[in-house]
């Protein structure tokens, strides 16, 4: 947040935020924030606790503020765009009727359509270039547009204004291929890992069948395509298992288990994540996710009291509304649960049926652990591939 320049009357500040877990339960507490306020033209930072009356409350503005902008702008674009990569070349260098396309096709959907609109249409939310009425961020699109690859390529970053470094921290890594769900210690980490486990089981029982057709010229040739696949994939996305490892043979005998995981992260990827994300954000609401603060960061830990009707104004929240409405709503055209495998053999149309029993019994597990689905996702509210 420290490298944006935000509009006139509006402000911006870096902030750092620590929470402490309860040990007996799943609820977090905010114990401090460190905030930055620029003073002769660099960034000093101060730690703020409860204890900090008004300057603590203003502190909480601005770490939600951060929060929005690095969720909308940072984090969730890593969902879309590295994942275009194995969507195009899926349908320009696999066969339809191999195996893989087959898995995958579902799940490509609209995507690269709606990836385009976002980073190359006029009228997309990270565009602003006329000041849209539905773009609620704090500046502009040419400048806005800089905490997108923030998330690819990591922070600090050669683009930073502030903190130009060509060797990234160690809090925001640059990105690379997952290989497994993220573990984030919550409910939501627990929605990720489960799904990715459902998703595994699936693609592990069609990667079988891959395997299973051995030596024989329809076998070879899935693997041909698989090689040449993965070779074009590995040489633009970091992580991505190549030619030489994809098809690798695991210890314990199961059959490529670098294809099963590149397989399931994209499933996962386009089907539960990026859908939880939206579904999650969503029903938090504009009113909880402030993306323009119009009172200075505090420089001090005691300040005058403040009105909250003066932190943003009725247009602000105008617009971040419409933003909601337009642009982080889930609108889906096809549902995960209505997904078409178009598999030849009834073996694979039976696991893709199994799958979607799975997906429920998934659904219905988290729900008896306890986890708050509807503040979530529920499997009705999740799409077979990126659509919005």
């Amino acid at each position: 947040m420290q490298d944006l320049d935000p509009y006139p009357g509006m402000h911006v500040a870096p902030t750092v935020v620590l929470f402490g877990r309860v040990a007996a339960g799943k609820a977090y507490e905010l114990l401090a924030i460190s905030i930055g306020h620029l003073q002769d033209d660099r960034w000093q930072h101060l730690v703020m606790t409860p204890a900090d009356g008004h300057a603590w409350t203003l502190a909480k503005y601005y770490a939600i503020q951060g929060a929005a902008h690095m969720t909308s702008l940072s984090g969730h674009p890593a969902t879309h765009f590295p994942y275009d990569t194995v969507n195009a070349i899926t349908v320009s260098a696999i066969p339809t009727a191999h195996t893989l396309f087959k898995l995958l096709e579902p799940h490509l959907e609209l995507h690269l359509a709606v990836d385009h609109a976002v980073l190359e249409g006029g009228s997309s939310i990270v565009s602003e270039r006329h000041g849209e009425f539905y773009a609620p961020y704090v500046c502009n699109g040419t400048n806005i547009r800089q905490l997108v690859p923030t998330g690819y390529i990591g922070y600090p970053n050669p683009l930073s204004k502030y903190a130009p470094s060509n060797e990234p921290g160690p809090n925001y890594k640059p990105w690379t291929y997952p290989t497994a769900a993220p573990d984030i210690p919550s409910d939501y980490g627990r929605f990720l890992a489960e799904y990715y486990d459902t998703v595994r089981g699936y693609v592990r029982e069609v990667v079988a069948h891959i395997a299973a057709l051995g030596d024989t010229r329809q076998g070879e040739e899935e693997r041909y395509y698989i090689q040449r696949w993965a070779h074009y994939i590995a040489q633009v996305l970091p992580g991505f298992p190549d030619e030489h490892v994809i098809l690798a043979p695991g210890g314990d005998g199961d059959p490529y288990p670098n294809l099963v995981l590149a397989l399931t992260t994209y499933i996962w990827d386009v089907a539960i994540a990026h859908g939880l994300e939206h579904n999650s954000y969503y029903k938090l609401g504009p009113h909880r996710t402030d993306f323009r603060i119009r009172i200075p960061p505090p420089s001090s830990r005691a300040i005058p009291a403040f009105a909250r009707k003066d932190v943003l104004h009725g247009w602000d929240l105008f617009k971040s509304t419409l933003a909601f409405e337009m642009f982080f709503r889930p609108l889906i055209v096809t549902h995960l649960l209505d997904a078409q495998y178009h598999f030849e053999t009834p073996a694979l149309r039976a696991a893709a049926e199994r799958f979607k029993q799975a997906l429920r019994v998934t659904e219905q597990r988290l729900a008896d652990e306890g986890v708050n689905l509807d503040q979530y996702a529920r499997l009705h509210e999740l799409a077979s591939s990126i659509q919005y």
